[in-house]
């Protein structure tokens, strides 16, 4: 059995916003993946994944990797994050 909990995962209170403005807060834990947060973003701010197009969160002006946690991201407490599209390669349509 093992000992879950004997180390609580920092807690971080970041918001995420749209390249439009909207915006949501979440309390995360570091520990989650760039990738969790952006699904629980997309989900709260309405946004609908779109064929072509890949969805991804930028901070201080770099794109993060979805596998990385927030901590390996190097997202601080009270952080805001974009998210932001771009094409999918090899999407062209025919």
């Amino acid at each position: 059995m093992s000992d879950i909990g004997t180390q609580t995962a920092k807690k971080l209170h970041v918001t995420v916003r749209l390249v439009e403005g909207e915006s949501a807060e979440f309390h995360v834990s570091a520990e989650m993946t760039v990738g969790e947060l952006k699904q629980q973003a997309m989900q709260e701010l309405g946004v609908q994944p779109a064929a072509g197009v890949l969805y991804y969160l930028a901070f201080g002006g770099r794109k993060l990797d979805d596998s990385i946690t927030l901590a390996a991201a190097g997202i601080p407490n009270k952080a805001t994050l974009i998210l932001a599209t771009e094409p999918q390669v090899g999407s062209a349509s025919h």
